[in-house]
């Protein structure tokens, strides 16, 4: 396994990108949040799309690769980038229309989360995700340990399902705030 880093997503092919969208479409196909708020039959039509959106909304990828395919990945929001999430427009209009009637529930939940998140810089783990036939075998410990040996002065935040908690905890992440109604938590990577 390899892992590699890449840094200016605005300039990645648009075969990459489809890669990619698909390994996460791949990756979340149960999405416990998706499938219940869209359902899993129209989540699964509709992810590639989804997430093929979510990559602008990061600006550093840092991919593990077997025989040079990409088996898992971890989309990264720069403090920079946090500070325009908001107002780039054209990408939530692109992600109402995709998730439609939906996109008000989920845009509410995504403000809870903005709100629990620490008024300082940070990094955001904006996506994670590992293939299907890949997981057991230390992908995502592996992304996990780039991210954090790659931003050690810096806060790294992240969003997840609460099963998945101890996973991050293992790294030295600590919940800030759980969101029981969604079955999601903050949790927070404090700099050394």
């Amino acid at each position: 396994m390899e892992i590699n880093r890449f840094s200016n997503l605005k300039e990645m092919s648009p075969a990459y990108k489809d890669r990619f969208s698909n390994l996460l479409a791949k990756s979340f196909t149960n999405d416990g949040l998706m499938c219940g708020t869209i359902g899993g039959a129209k989540w699964k039509q509709i992810a590639p799309k989804y997430f093929r959106i979510q990559i602008h909304y990061s600006d550093t990828l840092i991919v593990a690769t077997n025989e040079e395919s990409p088996i898992g990945a971890s989309f990264l929001r720069s403090p920079q980038s946090e500070m325009h999430l908001a107002t780039d427009m054209y990408f939530q209009l692109r992600t109402a229309l995709l998730l439609g009637k939906h996109f008000k529930h989920l845009a509410k939940i995504s403000l809870e989360i903005a709100d629990q998140i620490p008024n300082k810089p940070h990094w955001y783990i904006n996506q994670l995700a590992v293939h299907p036939d890949f997981r057991s075998l230390g992908v995502a410990r592996k992304l996990i340990g780039e991210i954090i040996m790659l931003k050690k002065n810096e806060d790294i935040l992240i969003d997840c399902e609460q099963h998945l908690c101890p996973f991050y905890e293992i790294f030295g992440f600590e919940k800030i705030e759980g969101f029981k109604d969604e079955e999601l938590s903050l949790m927070i990577h404090t700099s050394n």
